[in-house]
Order: C-alpha cells, then sequence, then structure tokens
C-alpha cells in the first residue's frame, strides 16, 4: 500500500498504473473480471483519465470501463479489467447492480486519485467503508495506491487509505515545484468600479488576459465564474467557462480548444485544479485569495507544469482584507506550511448513509441473485464498518441507536438480522 505525492502533472497516474497493468498481465490475464478499481474525486476528469488509461490499456489488450455520473452502470460483457469511477458511482454499484458484484471478487488493485481532496470530506469517509464493503465481495486483500499532489500530514492520509490491509507506505517525489506569485489589489479607477469594486478586478484580469500567455483562471464559486466571462467578454476577451453545471459537451469543448491554442483563456472553480490534461498553461490568475494554502499550490501548479519550470500565479484582490490574507496565503506557501487537515471521527450521517447502502444491496442480492447470494446481518454490517479507520473507534451501541433511529423511521427494516429498505425508504426515493 503506498501513498505516493507529487507535484501536479508529474506523472502520478503513469507511476500507478503501469506497474498495475505489469502486475495484471503476469499474473492474472487469463482470469475474467475487474482487477483494478481506479477512483477519482470529479466526474469532470474521468474523460482525460480514460482516454491516457485506454491509450495504455489498448496497447497490451486490457479493457477499460468509465463508470461515472449519469453513464449506464449495467454490467455488460466484454467485461472490464479496469474500472474508472467516483465514489458515488461505486455506492451505486455495491448497493445497486448484483450483476456486477460476481466480477469485483477479482479485484486486487484500488487507485484513489487527488486523494488528499477526498479523504479530508465526508465522500471521502464514505468511500473509506467502500473499500470495506468492496473488501467483504472480494475475500482478499487489497493493495491500495493513494496518489496526491498536495497534503498536510500525509500519515494521517496513509493511515486513513490503508484501512484493514494494514500500512501505506509514503513516497514523496524528491522534485520540488518552484513558485512564482504575485497579488495585486484592484484599485477603482471610476465612480462605476467603486460602486462595484468587482469590474476593477475583471480590468486587471483582462489585462493579464491579453498578455497573450495562455491563461488558467480560477474562481471560488460559479456565480463569479459566469460574471466574470460577461465582463471579459465586453473588454475583448475570448474565454469559456468550466465547472460542474456546464454540460459535458462544452466542457469538452473548452478543454480541446484550450489544449490545441483555439482558445487562450479559460475561466474555472474547482474543476480544472486537479489534474485534467488542458495542455500548455503559462499563467494561474486567482481571483480572490483561495483560502487555503493546499488551494493554491494545487491551482499555481497547473501552469508552467514541466520538470524545472516555475509556475506563475497572480492573485486578484477586491478589497483590503482579501489582500492581507492572499498574502499571508502566500507566505505560508513559500514556507511551505500547509493546512493541517481536519478529520472528523465516525460521522454517523456517513454511517446511516452505509447502513443503508448495505440495506439496498441485500435486498436486490435476494431480489436477482436468490440462493447464490448470502445477506449481510447487523452484527457482520457493523464489522465490516468498523474495519475502516474513521469508524474504528465506533462503540456497538452507538451503531445500534443509529440502527434503531433508522428502524423507528421506518427508514429501514429488520427481517431477523438482516438488514432491508423499510416502507419509508422507498418514498424518500
Amino acid at each position: 500500500n503506498v501513498l505516493l505525492i507529487a507535484p501536479t502533472a508529474a506523472g502520478k497516474t503513469e507511476a500507478a498504473i503501469l506497474p498495475v497493468m505489469d502486475l495484471i498481465l503476469r499474473n492474472y490475464w487469463s482470469i475474467e473480471g475487474v482487477k483494478l478499481i481506479y477512483i477519482n474525486p470529479l466526474k469532470a476528469l474521468t474523460r482525460d483519465l480514460r482516454e491516457r488509461i485506454e491509450y495504455y490499456a489498448q496497447c497490451v489488450g486490457l479493457k477499460v470501463r468509465p463508470l461515472y455520473g449519469d453513464v449506464v452502470k449495467t454490467y455488460r460483457k466484454p467485461t472490464p479489467d479496469i474500472v474508472i469511477t467516483t465514489p458515488e458511482s461505486l455506492e451505486v454499484i455495491l448497493d445497486w447492480s448484483p450483476k456486477w458484484w460476481p466480477y469485483l471478487k477479482t479485484v486486487r488493485w484500488i487507485i484513489v486519485d487527488e486523494v488528499h481532496e477526498l479523504l479530508l470530506s465526508k465522500r471521502g469517509y464514505q468511500l473509506l467503508v467502500l473499500l470495506e464493503r468492496l473488501k467483504e465481495i472480494t475475500k482478499k486483500p487489497l493493495q491500495r495506491i493513494g496518489l496526491s499532489a498536495t497534503v498536510g500530514h500525509p500519515e494521517k492520509i496513509a493511515t486513513l487509505l490503508g484501512g484493514s490491509d494494514g500500512n501505506v507506505t509514503i513516497i514523496k517525489a524528491e522534485d520540488e515545484r518552484e513558485y512564482d506569485f504575485e497579488v495585486k489589489l484592484a484599485i477603482p479607477l471610476t465612480d462605476e468600479e467603486k460602486e462595484d469594486p468587482f469590474l476593477a478586478a475583471a480590468r486587471i484580469i483582462a489585462d493579464e488576459a491579453k498578455s497573450g500567455a495562455k491563461t488558467l483562471i480560477f474562481t471560488n464559486s460559479r456565480y463569479s465564474a459566469e460574471r466574470l466571462q460577461g465582463i471579459l467578454h465586453d473588454l475583448g476577451v475570448q474565454c469559456m467557462v468550466h465547472h460542474g453545471s456546464v454540460g459535458v459537451e462544452e466542457r469538452e469543448l473548452s478543454e480541446e480548444a484550450f489544449k490545441t491554442g483555439l482558445l487562450r483563456c479559460i475561466i474555472a472553480t474547482k474543476t480544472l485544479e486537479l489534474g485534467i490534461d488542458i495542455g500548455d498553461v503559462e499563467q494561474v490568475v486567482q481571483y480572490r485569495s483561495p483560502g487555503q494554502v493546499s488551494a493554491l499550490i494545487q491551482r499555481a501548479g497547473r501552469s508552467k507544469h514541466k520538470p524545472g519550470q516555475r509556475s506563475i500565479c497572480k492573485i486578484i484582490s477586491t478589497d483590503p482584507e482579501d489582500y492581507l490574507e492572499s498574502i499571508a496565503i502566500v507566505s505560508l506557501a513559500k514556507k511551505k506550511v500547509l493546512e493541517e487537515p481536519l478529520i472528523i471521527n465516525k460521522p454517523l450521517d456517513v454511517l446511516a448513509k452505509e447502513i443503508i447502502g448495505i440495506a439496498l444491496h441485500n435486498y436486490r442480492g435476494i431480489k436477482y441473485l436468490k440462493n447464490e447470494f448470502k445477506p449481510i446481518t447487523v452484527q457482520e454490517a457493523y464489522r465490516i464498518i468498523h474495519r475502516a479507520k474513521i469508524f474504528e473507534e465506533l462503540a456497538l451501541q452507538e451503531y445500534q441507536d443509529v440502527i434503531e433511529l433508522l428502524r423507528n423511521e421506518n427508514i429501514i427494516a429488520l427481517e431477523g438480522e438482516i438488514l432491508l429498505p423499510g416502507p419509508k425508504f422507498w418514498k424518500v426515493w
């Protein structure tokens, strides 16, 4: 088990995927079933990952299938050797798709991309339980590989990632990314700008975008991204917006146009913070403070990301408070001081969600696999969930209290010791 830490665009995906493919070819070539599940935090990342992984897989005859978002998740032949998915889609497969389950028994490797992005959130805690549930299907240990660009306390992430599969070795790339940061305060020049400081910031951002350098602009909200695009168009800057609410076709169009150089400027939220391949970025412009050192490093690292190059990042602030916060964050980044990860121990909402997930798993298994399926009991569910590091301090009584709460609300039902969905669950559904 490994946590691999290296700067953005250093080739972490290849460092993980190529050795695993080699092991599949040597030891599992003739076995039908999924061997590797590659988990990434954003469905926006999946298209780019699919293209990269398929490029290598096709060379050696391995099959790849993406399962994310609104992609159809029903099992169909040929069985893929590699599945690329998100935590939510893995949940759907484990809860709702019994035809997949026999083909998950062969899974031996889990790669979690952008692990820092996932494991410090409730989505990540959910994923830790899902990995223990997946292990219950395989009946064998999983080799867990985490990929991370920036993380404040690698040991904590490594401990969470390892779960019941034991210790995780931390491997950190030796090369350190160098950064050129610049913080600018947008001073209003007109009465209109004094009334709306956003306009002053947009003017400075437009000047940066007109410099000719391929520019990736980050904002902290979708509203800011959309508004900034409108103002930049009025100022003569051609740009497109890239965020989670933009349609898939439009996102892919903007990625391709930027990559080929037809588009010199793109505005994004978190969607392009992570490792989508959009080609060479010459500078990053951040509208207002990113709020965290790790977010600044992640975003700045998208520019000039070839080995030996210095990343260029300019932060544009609209008020003195934001300006001071930006300077403080840049100062911490230069000292290589990152935030300590905040970990919520035994979150009971995540526990309730996974109890319902196991109840659904039982319902679907009994319905479609009949005598071939062994339902999970209340006690077995506790054992599985308790194996996840985030729930290792969960007392049996706390677990039973949550079960009782869900039962009283008719969200789950018990048939003997077997967890099943209750009548109110279907109304919620």
